[in-house]
């Protein structure tokens, strides 16, 4: 029996991505009700997309309440993500659309003495860095397929063309090492007075690595 999980939405809750992630296993014993789950879960990823944008556009002081069923849920870094455990979409499958679907599980992220972010082709190391931290943190991009690798000279982020954006303090760690996929994250704050966060997200199955920067403030 499903239990049913009431949240209270409001505007003070910056939602920036939902996304439903695919953890790849073993063949399932009953791809019916892993098939269901999966069905029942992006429906209710999308009746929570649906009233976040109503909230959202109706002001400070707006609620609603949704209903969702008994699952892993996880709120991370401005993403609303539902997990399920089943073999029905193919490893290293990433779709993007209002909801993101992501399936794998060979995405890893460990703490040596940088970060080491790895799947079955990638192995790319970024500098850990706490206190005085430059944006500039990645050391390496081993292909593992093909055997090279590439050391960016200056890999530094750059905020509205201000030098001062690429040092300053701050600090490093693991936001999510899922399987499907990890994510190391760096917050700054900057010397030119700006503070931001920037992401290194690494896929199952990718051949690349995703770099965002948010949360740019003052």
């Amino acid at each position: 029996m499903n239990v049913i999980v009431s949240w209270v939405l409001v505007t003070l809750l910056i939602i920036s991505g939902i996304s439903l992630v695919i953890l790849t296993a073993t063949p399932a014993l009953d791809r019916g009700k892993d098939a269901l789950e999966l069905q029942l879960a992006e429906s209710s990823l999308k009746e929570l997309l649906r009233l976040l944008n109503e909230v959202a556009s109706e002001g400070n002081g707006s609620s609603r309440t949704v209903s969702i069923p008994e699952g892993e849920w996880s709120l991370q870094n401005n993403t609303i993500s539902y997990r399920i455990s089943t073999d029905l979409m193919e490893s290293g499958t990433r779709e993007i659309g209002k909801i993101e679907k992501i399936s794998g599980s060979d995405a890893s992220c460990k703490q040596e003495d940088n970060f080491v972010m790895e799947n079955a082709i990638l192995r790319i190391s970024l500098k850990r860095q706490n206190g005085e931290i430059a944006s500039s943190g990645i050391l390496e991009i081993h292909n593992k397929a093909t055997g090279t690798a590439i050391r960016p000279e200056d890999s530094s982020i750059i905020i509205d063309g201000i030098e001062g954006t690429k040092t300053g303090t701050g600090f490093s760690m693991i936001e999510e090492s899922s399987g499907a996929k990890c994510t190391i994250r760096y917050h700054i704050d900057s010397n030119a007075g700006i503070a931001y966060d920037v992401f290194y997200t690494l896929y199952a199955g990718a051949d690349f690595l995703v770099v965002e920067v948010e949360n740019v403030g003052g």
